[in-house]
């Protein structure tokens, strides 16, 4: 599946599985425990689902390997944060334009399963990239 659909078809097979998943279970499992939930819904949907991906930067010519990882990396081209927290705070979506910008992606979500409402746990995070082939 992974050229076969658009960013806005995998975010919403995203957030369908996410919401899904929260709907069984609710708040109150562990990130490890949503992220393989996940994992194996995206699986059965037919997505190429990669858990606990080390991703390198680069910067000034320095690979630094292992900056970060990511919970979930969605058909090469999307990355998930999975939370369990009893908010979503701000630096979530930070860091996540960060995973952007170091990955040269242009979008990203942030999932936090740990609230009453899915839907006020889950960012949609942009990473506005100039065009490089302008």
């Amino acid at each position: 599946m992974t050229n076969e659909s658009t960013d806005s078809e995998l975010t919403g097979d995203i957030l369908g599985s996410a919401i899904k998943i929260h709907s069984a279970f609710g708040p109150g499992l562990s990130v490890d425990v949503y992220t393989r939930l996940l994992e194996t819904e995206l699986s059965a949907r037919g997505h190429d689902v990669e858990t606990s991906k080390s991703v390198a930067i680069e910067f000034e010519g320095e690979t630094i390997k292992n900056a970060f990882r990511l919970e979930l990396f969605v058909d090469g081209r999307m990355p998930v944060a999975v939370k369990s927290a009893d908010s979503t705070p701000v630096s979530m979506t930070h860091c996540m334009k960060t995973y952007l910008k170091a990955m040269h992606l242009p979008l990203g979500l942030v999932i936090n399963f740990g609230m009453p409402r899915l839907m006020d746990g889950y960012r949609r995070v942009l990473n506005n990239i100039p065009d490089t082939d302008a």
